[in-house]
């Protein structure tokens, strides 16, 4: 075969297997802020058609992509009419007739609630798998374990400080085992109070806390904190540990989420 006959077979090919590659990369839209950042962290942003009001108003990445709504008033005409190969969703995102009017349709609808930091890996792996980037979502999982390993070991008490982790007053919600928030505490030297309540986020009562006596309340609002001042037998408050936490990220399973666990663990153990 002449050379040039042969170079053109071969740019053909080529050419022929990128766009092969192209059209077998499943669209995607994501609901949910961690899912959207694992896939942007996967290196997938590329194969995203659409995505919360919320996640392209704080990623300019994706600020051209069409706009699903919020959580509570996700459009379901416009999440069929792009026609996505595969939906990601907190559980609670869409309600399950939508979610199997949608896998009716043969789009993939996964969801996905880790309740830990060892669930958090399983799940960008699992990911990693589903939407093509199988390789990147094994090396990200093991980058995640390896940083809160060393986070770990850095932050490590023999004693783990106790900690109150308040959400809301009234009603009073804290956080459970089933809280990922649990785990990252954990992480940092520290222990929640409320761990051995089999929930998310369970409600508490303030003799509940008194009898439990943490060293730590964390809050993200200052007048969660300072009403606990009065009680001035209460660890936390005899030894001002009130931390005022508002980094988001804490509450967002992803690979984010470490960013956040540092800077937890540096206030906690100022």
């Amino acid at each position: 075969m002449p050379i040039k006959r042969w170079v053109s077979f071969l740019l053909l090919f080529v050419t022929v297997v990128a766009y092969g590659d192209e059209l077998t990369k499943p669209k995607i839209i994501s609901l949910t802020p961690s899912f959207t950042d694992m896939v942007v962290d996967l290196g997938a942003t590329d194969q995203l058609i659409g995505a919360s009001i919320l996640d392209k108003q704080r990623l300019p990445a994706l600020k051209s992509l069409d706009s699903i709504g919020n959580f509570g008033s996700y459009s379901l005409e416009k999440i069929v009419s792009l026609k996505p190969d595969i939906v990601l969703i907190w559980p609670s995102a869409i309600n399950l007739a939508q979610q199997q009017q949608l896998s009716s349709l043969g789009i993939k609808v996964i969801s996905r609630d880790p309740q830990t930091l060892s669930d958090l890996g399983n799940d960008i792996i699992y990911l990693g798998k589903q939407i093509g980037k199988e390789e990147e979502g094994e090396q990200l999982a093991k980058r995640l374990q390896e940083e809160l390993a060393q986070l770990k070991k850095q932050y490590h008490r023999e004693k783990p400080l106790t900690v109150f982790y308040q959400i809301w007053d009234k009603p009073m919600y804290t956080i459970g085992k089933k809280q990922i928030i649990n785990d990252a505490l954990n992480i940092c030297g520290a222990r929640n109070i409320f761990d051995d309540i089999d929930l998310s986020a369970p409600q508490v009562d303030i003799e509940s806390v008194l009898a439990r006596n943490p060293q730590v309340i964390i809050s993200s609002k200052q007048s969660l904190l300072d009403s606990w001042r009065p009680w001035i037998n209460l660890s936390a408050v005899a030894n001002n540990k009130l931390i005022l936490f508002q980094d988001d990220r804490i509450a967002r399973p992803s690979t984010e989420m470490v960013e956040a666990i540092k800077k937890l663990c540096i206030q906690i153990n100022e």
